[in-house]
Parts: structure tokens; C-alpha cells; sequence
């Protein structure tokens, strides 16, 4: 509906109406890539707990760990991609280049940015240093997204693992 809205005041020029349909559209597809993450790690990882759920720059949409007896991955990190979201972020790293969402560069700098952002709490700050630390191989980084048909209708999850790790199936 907020897509449809979205169309319908740009069309009549309505920028107001335009940014406000925007912006729910936004956290319509923010909150329907949460969902499928959260769906997609409870059938791939059903012992994992999740241990961080993030909104925004700066912060992985979520990070789950598995109980030792279900390692590897001991971390599962996850962005979630609703309806169609695309992979669009980018930040610059220590290294002082630009890294992609889902390399390995673009998840050490927001680990890092999680430990000393001023606006992280003290769990989210415990995340990320738990993150930094981490052995690279004992991370999932994962891309999870929830597609629409093109009636609206909700298409099967799909997972594809970033960075150097082979694709995932889709579910």
C-alpha cells in the first residue's frame, strides 16, 4: 500500500505525501526483512539465540549465536532485504576504502563502529567487540531476503551467504 501511495502522490506532485509514503514503505520492507531473518535463522539455526537486533547504520539488522554443541558458525550474522530491498550500503573501513555490505571489510567497520559509537548501549557495544574478536571462520555472514511476487503475494525466503563463503540454498 505504501508503494502504491508512494506512485499516487508523486504522480500529483505531493512531495510531502511522497517523502511520508516513502518512509513507510521503508519500514514496512525494513520490518518484513527482520521477519524473514529471524524465520530463516530459526530453520537453518534452531539452537541459535539471538544476541543483537539492529536498525540503521551502523549496526547489523541481526547477530545470532549458536550454543557450542551446534559450532561452526558460532556467530550468525544476518542483513535482512524485504520486498525489493537491495544490497545498497557502503562504508569505509580502517583501511580508509569503501567496502560493500557483506564483505569482510564492511563487517569488521561496523563491529568496530558497535564498540565506540556513543549511541551504542552496553549490549550492543558487548556484540561487537564479541564480533571483532572472533575467529573470521567462526562467522556466517549472510544475506536473507523475503521477495514479493508480483501480486503481492510473499515468495520463498532466500539466503546467500557474503563475502568468500559459497551460496546458500534457497528455502
Amino acid at each position: 500500500r505504501a508503494q502504491r501511495d508512494l506512485e499516487r502522490a508523486r504522480a500529483a506532485g505531493d512531495e510531502a505525501a511522497a517523502t511520508d509514503a516513502q518512509t513507510r514503505s521503508n519500514r514496512a520492507t525494513e520490518a518484513l526483512g527482520e521477519q524473514a531473518a529471524d524465520a530463516w535463522v530459526r530453520a537453518a539455526h534452531p539452537d541459535a539465540d539471538r544476541v543483537h537486533a539492529g536498525r540503521g547504520p551502523g549496526t547489523f539488522d541481526r547477530v545470532y549465536e549458536n550454543p557450542p554443541h551446534r559450532r561452526p558458525p558460532q556467530y550468525i550474522i544476518v542483513e535482512g532485504k524485504g520486498g525489493t530491498a537491495s544490497n545498497s550500503s557502503s562504508r569505509i573501513g580502517a583501511d580508509d576504502q569503501r567496502h560493500q555490505q557483506g564483505t569482510t571489510g564492511y563487517r569488521d567497520s561496523v563491529a568496530r563502529q558497535m564498540v565506540s559509537s556513543p549511541s551504542s548501549d552496553a549490549a550492543s557495544r558487548s556484540v561487537g567487540e564479541r564480533l571483532r574478536d572472533a575467529d573470521p571462520g567462526s562467522i556466517d555472514y549472510v544475506e536473507v531476503s523475503q521477495p514479493l511476487a508480483a501480486d503481492g503475494a510473499l515468495s520463498p525466503i532466500q539466503a546467500r551467504r557474503y563475502s568468500d563463503r559459497p551460496p546458500d540454498t534457497s528455502e
